[in-house]
């Protein structure tokens, strides 16, 4: 693996916390209808009582009358949950199927489904995550090429063993926690050299060589790296979990989806490989996957932090401040 550059990839999967919802969350499923694609059906008759007084009726309102109270129309999108084909108005009666519209919402968490039913009215509203063939594009993610020289993907399962008198006893409890360590380089983050001609006395002189300290604009590979580690910093901390949406770190490698938050980030530059940085990352697994929406779907409805331990942050941070103050 030394020899080998492996590629990862880290997604911010949208989940709600425990203590901002009374019911789980699901997610959305269907069809992703733009605005350029249904506006076809805004034509005449626009209500569907117009539109059973004509011999080629339509079993619905218009988009552009149904849809009268979203603005702006313009860039709306809806998906009507279930359904993985394209609106069509001689098919699908939108008042029908209020109940399973949700206008979509793109932020930089992800793209999130807000009940149309009870849309515009929208305060304490809880969006539910949004799932389709490109849902991999409207995640935040970052693609890091690590040259890892170790990785190493440890499952265990959680079980207790009691002694009897008839031998020893193991009462299991499925997967415990899992760790995925990795080593490595980041390679060489030097940007490539600058040709530099400069003047003496208003004449040229000759072409001369510049190297630039590496930047996270000048060098790609630096940007990356300080990119994993601000999500590492990011990873679980207050603001994170701080509005209804949280999140979870999920690691893609080889085809399988690790879901869970970093543990430890550790790098050093040494004397004898000036330009690299060695790396030591733990991540924690949750749970993995075949499929990133699977990963998503249980994301969801995985439980951040329940009351009792954001009680106690709450506590530590008010004591804090009060110390602060006296």
């Amino acid at each position: 693996m030394a020899n080998k550059k492996e590629k990862l990839k880290f997604y911010k999967l949208p989940t709600a916390p425990s203590y901002s919802i009374d019911t789980p969350v699901t997610v959305i499923r269907g069809y992703r209808n733009i605005h350029s694609e249904f506006t076809q059906y805004d034509t005449q008759p626009f209500t569907a009582t117009a539109a059973d007084l004509d011999s080629n009726s339509f079993p619905g309102d218009a988009p552009v009358f149904f849809f009268s109270n979203v603005s702006p129309y313009s860039s709306l999108e809806f998906v009507i949950d279930g359904v993985f084909e394209a609106y069509d108005r001689s098919k699908h009666n939108l008042a029908a199927l209020s109940s399973k519209i949700y206008i979509l919402e793109t932020n930089s968490i992800g793209t999130f489904g807000v009940p149309y039913d009870d849309y515009p009215s929208t305060e304490d509203l809880v969006r539910k995550p949004y799932i389709d063939s490109t849902f991999k594009e409207t995640l935040k993610s970052i693609t890091f090429y690590v040259n890892p020289t170790t990785i190493r993907i440890r499952k265990k399962k959680f079980f207790q063993k009691i002694r009897t008198r008839a031998g020893w006893v193991f009462q299991h409890w499925g997967p415990d926690i899992g760790e995925i360590n990795l080593e490595g380089t980041t390679g060489n983050i030097t940007p490539p050299p600058k040709i530099q001609v400069g003047k003496i006395v208003g004449f040229p002189v000759l072409p001369q060589v510049v190297e630039e300290i590496p930047t996270e604009s000048n060098s790609s590979a630096l940007k990356a790296f300080k990119t994993l580690e601000q999500w590492y910093d990011e990873d679980q901390n207050d603001q994170s979990q701080s509005s209804s949406i949280g999140q979870l770190t999920a690691l893609e490698f080889r085809g399988r989806i690790y879901v869970g938050h970093f543990a430890e980030f550790n790098f050093e530059e040494r004397g004898t490989h000036p330009f690299q940085l060695f790396y030591q990352l733990k991540f924690l697994i949750h749970y993995d996957a075949g499929a990133l929406s699977e990963a998503t779907t249980r994301a969801a409805n995985q439980i951040i932090r329940n009351d009792e331990t954001l009680k106690k942050i709450l506590e530590l941070k008010k004591a804090q401040s009060e110390d602060e103050i006296s």
